[in-house]
């Protein structure tokens, strides 16, 4: 491995890391989630990196750089995907040296933690501490549902001027869930690439009440679901409602059900669903700080609920066929 340099991507590698992308997973989603993801505005090609060997491209590692929730403050984290090594160099320390610069270089540039889903084989090697988060929803029983069509509701397109309505309505859901990801000032991080994931503003009588994101047919499920607050949370659910199929089982929102939004702003009953992954992980880049030491001694110790991790829209590239 002498001969190996890791450095940073340039425009000149996007063919090649395309190739190992493809190369190493069999597919062509990772190679366009790359390309998608080089677009958002915290990307930092200092944290986009290669692999070369004899000037070709053998790996491939990229952190996404995040502005993360965690004891009601924001932190600084990155989000490892993909990581990538051509099949012919796998099992010979690529991906150890790729990640070993990334994280170095992330820590220097202030971030707190890394996290990612991954192989729980693998990446603990790399200081990784599985079981970290997961899937959480909030149930609400059809019964509490208002009945459909039972307020005049109508939606529309996302515009640029809703951003700050979006961010002020995120707030009010997600200011003290741990790990949620502040979304970015672009309209970008509230539209899907997937034909058949639908994203809208729900408006009330003119104005704008909700918006919410979701994969047609599957409304009762949906990824992103907001309200402008208690009052808008009937109209919110009732189009949950009616554009749920038939015989659905109980909505399942993408809400933390011990966050203090859910527990005073709903209003209605609810139950909740909180599975840990064994792939889902974080690696701490920064030794010393005490929150986030402590969020992961009592995840792991079960005193405490996992936290939330909502994924851009860009990781719905898979979908955008």
């Amino acid at each position: 491995m002498n001969r190996m340099t890791i450095r940073s991507e340039t425009p000149a590698d996007y063919a090649g890391v395309a190739r190992v992308n493809a190369l190493a997973f069999g597919s062509m989603e990772e190679p366009i989630l790359t390309d998608v993801l080089r677009h958002r505005v915290r990307f930092d090609p200092d944290l986009s990196l290669v692999a070369e060997m004899d000037g070709q491209i053998i790996g491939y590692l990229l952190f996404v750089p995040f502005v993360a929730r965690l004891d009601g403050q924001s932190v600084r984290a990155v989000g490892l995907s993909p990581l990538a090594v051509h099949p012919l160099w796998q099992r010979r320390g690529v991906g150890t040296r790729l990640l070993e610069e990334g994280h170095r270089r992330a820590a220097e540039k202030g971030y707190v933690y890394a996290f990612l889903l991954g192989h729980d084989t693998y990446y603990p090697r790399a200081g990784y501490h599985t079981h970290m988060f997961g899937s959480v929803e909030t149930i609400v029983s059809p019964d509490d549902l208002p009945p459909a069509g039972s307020t005049d509701l109508e939606e529309r397109p996302v515009q640029t001027d809703d951003l700050p309505l979006l961010r002020a309505m995120w707030e009010t859901w997600f200011a003290d869930v741990d790990l949620a990801l502040e979304p970015e000032d672009s309209i970008v991080e509230w539209l899907s690439p997937a034909k058949a994931i639908r994203s809208v503003i729900l408006e009330q009588r003119g104005e704008p009440v909700a918006y919410v994101r979701y994969e047609q047919g599957k409304a009762h499920s949906p990824h992103l679901w907001l309200a402008r607050d208690t009052r808008a949370v009937p109209a919110a659910l009732d189009y949950l409602a009616r554009h749920a199929p038939a015989g659905v089982e109980a909505p399942a929102l993408p809400l933390h059900p011990r966050s203090r939004a859910v527990k005073e702003l709903l209003g209605v009953p609810f139950g909740e669903r909180l599975t840990v992954w064994s792939a889902a992980m974080i690696r701490p880049l920064d030794d010393g700080h005490e929150a986030l030491a402590t969020y992961i001694a009592d995840v792991a110790a079960g005193t405490r609920a996992i936290g939330m991790v909502i994924w851009p829209t860009e990781y719905q590239v898979a979908q955008a066929t």
